[in-house]
């Protein structure tokens, strides 16, 4: 028989509003989660009430999880409901730039340099 895990579940909508979208906002939810899955907890965004998601929070709240743990890791331990599609897409493509970051030595140095040559202008 397989345990049954324990989940919370966290309205985004009450937590940052409804626009998903600064790195500070997905700071938060990743403070959120961090401290839920500490206690064995799974973790439920619920982006009901949600209108706009951005990808500095996406990168903030779930793609830096995967310097920490593998993608299957975290998609058994994160879960999400009522993403707009669209946004289920960009959510997507987050997880995979941060997988390439965080796996690829040399995509990782190039995506470095090109911050950097940003943040120096």
């Amino acid at each position: 028989m397989r345990a049954v895990r324990r989940s919370k579940e966290v309205r985004l909508s009450r937590e940052v509003g409804s626009h998903c979208v600064t790195s500070e906002d997905g700071e938060k939810i990743f403070g959120i989660i961090a401290h839920e899955v500490d206690r064995g907890y799974e973790v439920l965004l619920d982006f009901s009430g949600v209108d706009l998601v951005a990808s500095p929070f996406l990168n903030a709240a779930l793609g830096v999880w995967l310097g920490a743990m593998s993608e299957p890791e975290l998609r058994g331990r994160v879960h999400w409901s009522n993403l707009d599609p669209d946004f289920e897409s960009d959510l997507e493509q987050v997880l995979a730039n941060a997988h390439l970051y965080f796996t690829n030595q040399k995509a990782r140095g190039a995506i470095d340099r090109s911050w950097q040559s940003l943040s120096d202008r």
